[in-house]
């Protein structure tokens, strides 16, 4: 900003300056002053405009397709796109993708940026999924975190409302798990979260949140079901959620509500106890922060 600031006030100059006009063989000198002044200053808009042009080839890096396929993904990969931590905007050939991973770069908090390495695109023919994240663990406890898309969503006309909806909501996941989870501890927990290598951190804030809002009567009905159930359908738990897709699984419910924290939405399912988990989240100051970054990119 301040370089452009510098290069409108060099312009300005120029623009009001005006030639004089000569009027005597004494006004040469004037002249001469003039031109050198006026070199000088095109010499010194010329530099601004130079780095003004490497800060915005900085700013937005080309980057390129890749096609990989991971083996724990019941997805068919298309095209995947390796994320630089310096980088805050991509060009990218596909203009549909680079609108969505731009806006994901936007809307991630700049704490969590170095931990996102790719941001890919599946083939969503089978419909199971709009997106997911998924994360590799490292033994020294660090995440990568890698943010998938199916390529039906990005050819569907959406708004900017459910897109960003879609990404809170992955983000949410990596709020939550990457406090979580430490590959250097073993914790132990109930079948339906995780395996033990994958069970959370009783003491983070997503560890919390499913000891305050799941009680094993629900982890149960999950186990019993298997995937797909809803908890929401049990009687019992009818308010219990801000939306149904919350209700199949403790991550699902953190994430979902992290995006209702966030964006203010889900009036349909506002209830006493959607309430109490947002209040539950805005009395961790890391959430608070987080959800402040978000706000401030829309």
């Amino acid at each position: 900003m301040r370089s452009r600031i510098v290069a409108t006030i060099i312009l300005s100059a120029l623009l009001t300056s005006g030639s004089p006009q000569p009027v005597s063989a004494a006004s040469r000198d004037v002249n001469a002053s003039y031109r050198a002044t006026l070199v000088a200053l095109i010499d010194a808009l010329q530099q601004q405009i130079a780095a003004l042009q490497a800060e915005l080839t900085a700013r937005k890096k080309s980057i390129p397709t890749k096609t990989i396929q991971h083996d724990d993904v019941p997805y068919r990969m298309l095209r995947s796109y390796t994320i630089e931590t310096s980088v805050s905007e991509v060009a990218i050939p596909n203009q549909t993708d680079e609108v969505f991973i731009n806006r994901v770069l936007e809307l991630t908090p700049l704490r969590y940026r170095p931990y996102l390495s790719d941001i890919e695109v599946f083939d969503g023919t089978a419909r199971g999924s709009d997106a997911y994240v998924r994360g590799k663990k490292y033994s020294d406890g660090r995440f990568e975190w890698y943010f998938a898309v199916s390529d039906d969503f990005l050819k569907a006309d959406v708004s900017n409302k459910v897109r960003d909806e879609l990404i809170v909501h992955e983000l949410g996941h990596i709020v939550s798990l990457s406090n979580a989870l430490d590959p250097r501890v073993t914790h132990v927990c109930h079948e339906a979260l995780a395996d033990k290598e994958s069970c959370p951190n009783p003491d983070s804030i997503y560890g919390q949140f499913v000891s305050a809002f799941w009680s094993t009567r629900m982890l149960d009905a999950l186990s019993n079901h298997g995937d797909g159930f809803e908890v929401i359908t049990l009687p019992t738990y009818s308010d219990w959620f801000v939306s149904r897709y919350a209700s199949l699984h403790p991550a699902e419910d953190f994430a979902e509500t992290f995006m209702v924290y966030v964006l203010g939405r889900g009036e349909e399912y506002d209830t006493d106890m959607t309430r109490e988990k947002i209040s539950f989240m805005d009395q961790f100051s890391t959430l608070r922060s987080v959800r402040q970054e978000i706000l401030d990119s829309l």
